[in-house]
């Protein structure tokens, strides 16, 4: 586990094209507090797919939160740290394991920006969050995407020239071993986002799933 100030996380060279960060609360994992026994099914399915995917393509990708744990959303690094390795266990199968984990500790001081009202997080932090992560790798910025449910997260990608999708997964209620197949509307905002990816890092064009 490495630390940078605010910022814990894990750092590893699975991918080689480009880098894609995205937000863990509201896409891989729903925002309510999670139960300890979390299990695959407990992920979104299409969203797990585009990993597949991106991972296929040798893109880098990876998660930033809020440092939490599934026990209750309990907070603390160590708490976080269980909860990455249990995700690490459950997404590796499927040929999905991030190239990264980042929790963030505390949110920036007093009066340093505005306040993002979906989860707490101030602009600037995740602005610094997002640089950290793209300087660790070296990556340029225009080979960066940021992907976020929250509006205001976006925001902060775009102050510092990082590209930003607003994404919002549909099938969190669903489950893996669920026999309703995904609507065709959740297939379609998957296939839009990974095409979008696959343009920004200008990769050769592939179907998506």
């Amino acid at each position: 586990m490495i630390r940078m100030g605010g910022l814990v996380g894990i750092f590893r060279d699975i991918g080689f094209h480009g880098i894609v960060i995205f937000t863990r609360d509201g896409l891989l994992l729903r925002q309510k507090s999670t139960s300890r026994d979390l299990k695959l099914g407990d992920i979104n399915q299409e969203f797990v797919k585009l990993l597949t995917q991106l991972r296929g393509l040798d893109v880098r990708f990876g998660f930033v939160s809020g440092q939490r744990g599934a026990d209750a959303g309990a907070p603390g690094e160590d708490k976080f740290a269980e909860l990455t390795t249990l995700l690490d266990k459950l997404l590796e199968p499927e040929d999905a394991k991030p190239d990264f984990w980042i929790g963030r500790n505390q949110p920036a001081e007093r009066g340093e920006a505005k306040a993002n009202i979906d989860g707490g997080w101030k602009e600037i932090d995740d602005a610094k969050t997002i640089l950290r992560v793209i300087s660790w790798y070296g990556i340029d910025k225009k080979d960066a995407l940021f992907v976020s449910s929250s509006s205001a997260e976006i925001s902060a990608a775009n102050r510092v020239d990082i590209m930003g999708i607003k994404y919002s997964c549909r099938q969190h209620n669903r489950r893996f071993g669920a026999h309703t197949p995904p609507s065709a509307s959740e297939i379609t905002d998957v296939q839009r986002l990974g095409a979008t990816i696959q343009a920004k890092l200008r990769l050769k064009p592939r179907r998506w799933p």
